[in-house]
């Protein structure tokens, strides 16, 4: 493993190694492409259609513009370095923007997560008790949306905080946080 403590602050052509094929590298590069282009472009017609249309504003649908803002921020924060990386077969950011890299595409993912299951849970409320599950008001999905980021917050800040770091994974296109799962672990019952 590439630890970030360990990377140049500038990369250079010639300290990288090439830890895949050209062609999975390449590959990489055209799927990182398809999916931040329709993560970019769907998502911007979906928040457009909510911005022009109050009456989508439902409780649930809350819940889903929290899950399409987060996707849409994975696909202008994340993916165009992401992209850039498979494209020269390494990373090519320092150390600062590797830790913030790691952060905030740690954070949107479980942001993304939380929020999948949050609106899981409310779909079974609503196929288990049909009219106790109605009664759902605009303050309690704003309330969802502050817990579901309060959870990823408190999940993936450890390691700006010294316990875990955020390194390579196995490709050395992207930053990925360690020791959170330990987190996550000791939180889950027994």
């Amino acid at each position: 493993m590439y630890d970030v403590i360990d990377a140049p602050a500038t990369s250079n052509a010639d300290d990288y190694q090439e830890l895949m094929a050209p062609w999975a590298y390449n590959g990489a590069a055209v799927t990182l492409f398809l999916i931040g282009f329709f993560g970019f472009f769907l998502n911007v017609f979906v928040i457009a259609l909510m911005y022009k249309d109050i009456q989508l504003w439902t409780p649930l649908n809350i819940i889903l513009f929290n899950l399409v803002c987060s996707d849409f921020s994975v696909s202008i924060i994340g993916n165009p370095l992401t992209l850039t990386s498979a494209i020269s077969h390494r990373w090519l950011y320092g150390r600062s923007i590797c830790v913030a890299y790691g952060f905030f595409m740690s954070l949107l993912g479980i942001a993304s997560i939380t929020t999948l299951t949050v609106l899981s849970y409310e779909r079974f409320c609503l196929i288990s008790r049909p009219f106790s599950a109605q009664n759902r008001s605009k303050r309690e999905a704003c309330l969802a949306v502050l817990f579901i980021w309060s959870y990823s917050f408190a999940l993936t800040s450890p390691p700006l905080f010294g316990w875990g770091a955020y390194v390579n994974e196995a490709a050395n296109i992207r930053r990925l946080p360690t020791r959170v799962l330990i987190f996550v672990g000791a939180m889950s019952p027994r």
